[in-house]
């Protein structure tokens, strides 16, 4: 049985396969200019931005206090191999 043959299909610097050459990217003149025009397509769901805004805070914050949270119970009580104060901490 022979293996079935892999291609190895070549990235241009776009990263697209099968296109040739780069793709042209302008920057814009003004960024302040281009955010304030974003922000004014945006204009009936400031509100839904903005909670979604504090969302993403809420969860940035509790992703970097569990792993604070953590750190005591690995030192503490994994690593010594410490099983009835890892379960104490687990309840």
């Amino acid at each position: 049985m022979s293996e079935p043959t892999v291609t190895n299909t070549k990235l241009t610097p776009a990263g697209i396969p099968g296109r040739r050459g780069r793709i042209s990217v302008e920057k814009p003149k003004n960024s302040k200019q281009v955010i304030l025009r974003l922000w004014s397509y945006l204009r009936q769901q400031k509100l839904l931005v903005f909670v979604i805004l504090v969302l993403v805070l809420i969860n940035t914050g509790s992703t970097l206090a569990g792993s604070y949270l953590l750190r005591p119970i690995i030192n503490h009580y994994i690593i010594p191999h410490n099983i009835p104060g890892l379960i104490n901490m687990i309840f």
